[in-house]
């Protein structure tokens, strides 16, 4: 059963996205649009609060605006890579100078706010954006400095040391929890990437069935362990009859076809409990814990008639011949050894058989 999400989780992934599983570098730009909405919305508060006769009040609520605007546009009208074009240039060209010449140009805290979007908005461009946007940046920021420079009287300074004090306080305080955040959407990500590849790493892509590495890396030392007690186990080891005959006559697709539909029944044949998996090949196997081998063989038995009444391509019909071992006392290897020459047993004997020998 799947752990229930926090409100936090919940909200965060509607707002960004995720719950409709969409691409993640769109949920990384929904992400980074709310934290800028979140960060204007919290200039505007503390403007508002500090200082309500000063320029950034304005700006503050200008900016929240917008931001607000383009965040809508990306995360509710998908259009993610118009939000971020128009965001570059509203932040590059309009905002970044009215911080600029509010706050005390290249001493105040514009530099460090314009940086740190620069350096993510930049990640969502595309192709020659890319570096286009990074010249365009780095001009303007070159043109405010120069003008700065020739015209010091243009820049706004903070009238006393507590709005400085403000300034940078929002900024560094945004700046952290921007990057918590971050951090909080990147391990969620990384989480789900590395439980697909684990799942990957362990199953066999073709059929979905555990493979040969889960049993070995898993439960081979429980198995054993359950062996030598005297717990009964038993293994059925499966090769599909003629499977180069239908390679040669109908093409792989067709091979193909036929491993999908053992996989099929035997993912039907067996209890929870149960391990069934892909040998390799056209070969599958099926773990049977707490079975003894008189009861594996009428579960053989029963896999064996289901494979015999499907059909492949122009009345083929799919048999199967299965090899079933069960030894009390003996390692996991030792039983898939057995099962196995069981198995080829089974094939000499005329093919579609369940063989247990012993």
């Amino acid at each position: 059963m799947p752990k229930k999400k926090n409100k936090y989780r919940q909200v965060m992934d509607f707002l960004t996205g995720k719950e409709k599983d969409v691409d993640f570098k769109n949920v990384m730009q929904n992400f980074c649009l709310l934290m800028a909405v979140i960060l204007w919305i919290n200039f505007c508060i503390f403007s508002l609060l500090i200082y309500p006769n000063h320029p950034n009040l304005m700006i503050s609520i200008a900016a929240a605006f917008f931001h607000t605007s383009v965040f809508w546009l990306s995360r509710f009208l998908g259009k993610q890579y118009l939000a971020i074009l128009l965001m570059v240039i509203f932040d590059n060209f309009l905002l970044t100078p009215a911080l600029w010449f509010a706050n005390g140009g290249i001493s105040g805290f514009t530099p460090y706010l314009s940086m740190v979007f620069a350096a993510i908005t930049v990640v969502f461009l595309n192709g020659k954006l890319k570096s286009r946007y990074s010249i365009s940046y780095f001009l303007v920021l070159l043109s405010l400095i120069t003008i700065q420079g020739l015209y010091p009287d243009s820049v706004y300074f903070p009238v006393s040391r507590l709005q400085g004090y403000w300034d940078k306080a929002i900024f560094f305080q945004m700046v952290f929890f921007f990057i918590a955040n971050l951090l909080y959407v990147y391990s969620e990500e990384y989480n789900r990437i590395h439980k697909k590849a684990v799942k990957l790493s362990l199953t066999d892509e073709m059929t979905g069935l555990y493979n040969w590495r889960f049993v070995r890396n898993h439960i081979q030392k429980d198995l054993n362990k359950s062996i030598r007690t005297g717990v009964q186990c038993s293994v059925l080891m499966i090769d599909i009859d003629n499977f180069k005959i239908i390679n040669d006559r109908y093409g792989h697709q067709a091979g193909d076809k036929a491993i999908k539909m053992i996989a099929g029944i035997l993912k039907t044949s067996v209890r929870n409990i149960d391990i069934a998996g892909r040998y390799g090949g056209d070969e599958f196997f099926v773990l049977l814990p707490e079975i003894n081998a008189q009861a594996a063989e009428t579960i053989a038995e029963r896999i064996r008639k289901t494979v015999e009444e499907t059909f492949l391509k122009d009345g083929m019909p799919l048999t199967v011949s299965i090899g079933v071992a069960d030894i009390q006392g003996s390692t996991l290897d030792e039983i898939f050894r057995n099962a196995d020459k069981n198995m080829y047993k089974a094939k000499i004997a005329g093919k579609n058989k369940v063989l247990r020998v012993g």
